[in-house]
């Protein structure tokens, strides 16, 4: 009988009950933590390249960067393939 995936943040259990479950933990808290840091890099980067152009430039152009790594993401995780 296969194991559900769990529907909350975790990754789901059919992986943590194999052999490789520390592994798959280091990835998920590595997938977790990295666009924090390289978001924030990145943020602070273009707001001060765009900071003397007028009407708040720097966040207008800072959220639509944003939405366009939600479309990258999201055409990137389509490819992955689920637990059948």
């Amino acid at each position: 009988m296969p194991i559900p995936a769990s529907t909350g943040h975790s990754p789901p259990m059919y992986y943590l009950l194999t052999d490789e479950a520390g592994k798959f933990m280091g990835i998920w808290s590595a997938v977790g933590i990295l666009p924090q840091v390289v978001g924030i890099t990145i943020g602070g980067i273009i707001l001060q390249l765009l900071r003397t152009i007028p009407n708040h430039f720097g966040y207008t152009s800072l959220f639509l960067l944003t939405v366009v790594y939600l479309v990258l993401g999201t055409l990137a995780i389509q490819r992955v393939r689920g637990i059948r």
